[in-house]
């Protein structure tokens, strides 16, 4: 699931918070993709409420977010998932999946940016490579198991400029492919 939220997420640097903008850039977008990473990724100094306040203004009310899931298990058949989150959701994702990993890792690269809507919207393309452990519980033993965990995303959102100049994620389509490689 951290490898979800890691691919629909996207960011700008800490001071750039409070900025307006009169129109959006390939600059200031990726500035802003970088921070929205970094925060979901644990790749900050933040407070957990820092971080629900920034997504709060940086997510329009009506975002949404989409994802299909390929799971790989070893010695098991692939299983394909699908989830679908809105604003308080995709939230709620990212403060719950802050502590799903040990040792985790994370890389997400911009493949492109389209500027549209005379400068109020773009088009932003992202690759993502993630990796971690998952601590797990052995039935009955009271003792536990760390999995190695690998996420490959792509995805496709849509950033916009609100009214008061303020860049937000309206809409993300990801594809992500999880495999664990440990023994079950």
């Amino acid at each position: 699931m951290h490898v979800l939220v890691l691919a629909l997420v996207l960011l700008i640097s800490p001071p750039a918070f409070a900025k307006k903008y009169k129109e959006l850039t390939e600059e200031n977008v990726r500035s802003f993709v970088e921070t929205a990473t970094a925060m979901t990724t644990g790749n900050h100094e933040l407070e957990p409420k820092e971080i629900k306040k920034y997504f709060e203004d940086h997510l329009t009310k009506d975002a949404r977010f989409k994802s299909t899931i390929k799971y790989v298990l070893p010695g098991l058949p692939e299983k394909d998932a699908g989830i679908a989150l809105d604003k308080e959701g995709f939230i709620d994702n990212i403060m719950k999946g802050a502590d799903a990993f040990a040792d985790h890792e994370s890389f997400v690269e911009i493949k492109d940016v389209k500027i549209v809507s005379s400068g109020s919207q773009a088009i932003v393309a992202t690759e993502g490579k993630e990796s971690g452990v998952m601590v797990l519980p052995i039935a009955d033993t009271g003792e536990f198991e760390r999995i190695p965990v690998e996420g490959y995303t792509k995805c496709n959102q849509i950033i916009r400029l609100n009214k008061k100049g303020v860049i937000q994620i309206y809409n993300a389509v990801c594809d992500t492919l999880i495999e664990f490689n440990g023994g079950f």
